[in-house]
């Protein structure tokens, strides 16, 4: 990408700052009207510096597409063959098996723990 020259931005005059602030609803004081005007300065540099010498559809994400899919393999078909049954299979009930283990019951909340332990 070649390197060109930066046109001086235009920069709003201290009075349409203050205009554009009392439109937006704010009020602020001189340090704060002062930080927005270095920062207005600031971000139309980096603005003016932003290369614009390609078309939009030069970028990477209008450029970069998919291979298309690769067609499916053909099968082989016999006229004469029958396809295949698939037996039925019966459900076998199963029980449910007992654990040795106490279930976990949950308790309301503010309700008291054990003897020794804090709640």
């Amino acid at each position: 990408m070649s390197a060109r020259p930066v046109a001086a931005p235009v920069l709003p005059s201290l009075a349409e700052m203050e205009r554009m602030v009392a439109q937006a609803g704010l009020t602020l004081n001189a340090g704060q009207m002062a930080d927005l005007a270095l920062g207005w300065r600031q971000m139309v540099g980096l603005l003016a510096r932003i290369p614009r010498d390609r078309a939009l559809l030069d970028d990477q994400a209008f450029v970069f597409r998919l291979a298309p899919p690769a067609p499916a393999p053909a099968q082989k078909t016999r006229a004469t063959a029958k396809p295949p049954t698939a037996k039925p299979i019966a459900a076998k009930p199963t029980a449910a098996k007992p654990s040795g283990a106490k279930p976990i019951v949950a308790k309301p909340i503010g309700a008291k723990r054990g003897k020794g332990k804090p709640a």
